[in-house]
């Protein structure tokens, strides 16, 4: 279930563009450091593809590997909500995240980590792929804009 709750959280985010030019105004001063062929493929690529190749080898290969779309999942929602309470504003994707990313993937982590006899390892490798996800997206943001938004 986790790409097609993925999903109806991108619906909340991105319907009206209103996601990316949240993240420009916020991180980019109003300027397009996201693009919209850079959403598509950080959706596309980061989420989509993520989300079947993990869950292809959970069932193959070795169930906590769907620890990885579960993480994801919480790491996202967290995001959404540390940035709602530092703004106290909405953004896009905030109730998704609250209402069904937070409870599913702490539940998913749990079901899993039991089900797949996964230890603190696998948790552990679940939450560094997605601090090293969200960490790649802010990075290509802040490439995009140049030099001096590193400094």
């Amino acid at each position: 279930a986790a790409l097609p709750l993925y999903m109806l959280h991108q619906l909340e985010e991105h319907a009206g563009d209103r996601f990316r030019h949240a993240i420009n105004a916020k991180f980019a001063g109003g300027r397009e450091a996201l693009t919209r062929r850079a959403t598509f493929w950080i959706n596309a690529g980061g989420v989509w593809i993520v989300d079947v190749v993990a869950l292809w080898l959970a069932y193959h290969v070795d169930l906590a590997i769907g620890l990885l779309p579960i993480y994801l999942m919480g790491v996202n929602s967290l995001t959404h909500i540390a940035a709602a309470v530092a703004d106290r504003a909405y953004n896009p994707g905030l109730w998704t995240a609250i209402g069904v990313f937070l409870p599913v993937s702490v539940w998913g982590a749990i079901e899993i980590g039991d089900g797949a006899a996964a230890g603190v390892g696998w948790q552990l490798i679940g939450l560094a792929f997605a601090l090293a996800m969200h960490a790649a997206i802010m990075g290509y943001i802040r490439g995009q804009l140049g030099p001096s938004a590193t400094a």
